[in-house]
């Protein structure tokens, strides 16, 4: 009888924390502190269907990065099983950013850094959002910097097609002139072309004939704008072979002008740098 009495008293005890979780899950915002501490005995990943909640659910919550470090260490064997549930993982971590995940995955599975997310071809450098992703990826797979997927695109293609900050640029340029990409003539993949024949080099001054009205540039300069300069004089340093520490011996100006670049690129340079260079 009194080992019946505390079984039915544990039972009862799991069924109202079982309540309290999915009270915590149903909230906004969550107790994350709560749901770690009800998640140590309840295990809520192993068990995804009665509650309806999956890590993917959850990074898609936000919780705090101390959570997100505990449920690592807490799942790694159930969430990375195998090469498709890392990857799956990772491309969400990618796709929101968040560094916690990207860094567990890059620092225990680095092989995953330098294969295919998916039948794009795409690694996972293609898709960092920000420098801090790429730099994580970087150090745990410094070649996936050359990497191109079925479209013949760098990571630096990528980057420039979804703008992103000039220190992401700065840092794919640098690696990949670390890592002699394309060759000599590839000035670190800033004249390596994908499939329709575009360096990044070439987008870039097409981002210049099609974004800046010449007519009405001026100072102050836009921001936009202003990050756009900054990688034209990354990938012109790159391209003439000059390291950004001897920049200050480097006219930006007449280059852009022997590279022929747009109107507006070469308006932009006479504001900004006319005797200068780098960002």
């Amino acid at each position: 009888m009194l080992f019946s009495n505390s079984n039915m008293e544990f039972r009862q005890d799991q069924e109202e924390k079982v309540v309290r979780l999915k009270n915590i899950i149903a909230a906004d915002p969550i107790n994350w502190n709560e749901f770690l501490e009800l998640d140590s005995e309840l295990w809520v990943l192993s068990h995804e269907a009665a509650f309806d909640c999956s890590f993917s659910w959850i990074l898609a919550h936000y919780p705090p990065p101390h959570v997100i470090k505990s449920l690592l260490e807490r799942y790694q064997k159930f969430l990375f099983s195998n090469d498709v549930e890392i990857k799956s993982i990772l491309n969400i971590s990618l796709l929101e950013s968040i560094p916690e995940v990207v860094q567990f995955i890059a620092s225990r599975y680095s092989y995953i850094m330098n294969q295919p997310l998916d039948i794009s071809g795409d690694v996972p450098l293609h898709r960092a959002q920000n420098g801090e992703i790429a730099s994580i990826i970087l150090q745990a797979c410094p070649v996936s910097v050359g990497a191109q997927n079925h479209a013949l695109e760098l990571p630096l293609h990528a980057a420039l097609l979804h703008q992103q900050h000039p220190d992401h640029i700065r840092l794919l340029v640098e690696q990949g002139v670390a890592m002699k990409v394309g060759g000599e003539e590839g000035c670190g993949g800033v004249l390596v072309q994908n499939s329709h024949g575009k360096s990044p080099f070439d987008m870039l001054n097409n981002q210049f004939e099609t974004g800046i009205d010449l007519a009405t540039l001026d100072n102050p300069i836009y921001e936009t704008d202003r990050r756009m300069f900054n990688n034209l004089v990354t990938m012109v340093l790159a391209i003439r072979h000059v390291d950004r520490a001897r920049a200050s011996e480097f006219n930006v100006l007449h280059e852009i002008i022997r590279l022929d670049c747009p109107p507006s690129a070469i308006r932009m340079a006479q504001i900004m740098a006319p005797g200068q260079t780098g960002p």
